[in-house]
């Protein structure tokens, strides 16, 4: 599980397992079930995330076919305005 803050959405989401990397797209939930699903009895290394009914201010975050010798990084951009201090200083919160 990933924490989301509301006021820094999250726009992009990238994994890398061993060098094959997936990007995110933003699908029909079912969809993207089903492509995950798919891709997983395919024997393909898959990637699915979808907010927590329970928990709102939470991202589940699931990597099928995630071999224990396997590596990953996982990339999360999320979006935010940089606040100016003064002419020559921006700020920013890091959630």
């Amino acid at each position: 599980m990933f924490p989301i803050v509301k006021q820094y959405p999250l726009i992009d989401i990238e994994v890398d397992l061993n060098g094959d990397i997936i990007k995110s797209k933003i699908t029909d939930k079912e969809e993207s079930k089903e492509l995950y699903e798919d891709s997983i009895a395919g024997g393909d290394f898959a990637v699915h995330s979808h907010y927590d009914k329970e928990n709102p201010d939470m991202l589940n975050f699931v990597i099928g076919q995630f071999k224990h010798d396997s590596l990953a990084k996982v990339t999360i951009k999320l979006f935010t305005y940089l606040n100016q201090l003064s002419i020559d200083t921006l700020s920013f919160y890091f959630p």
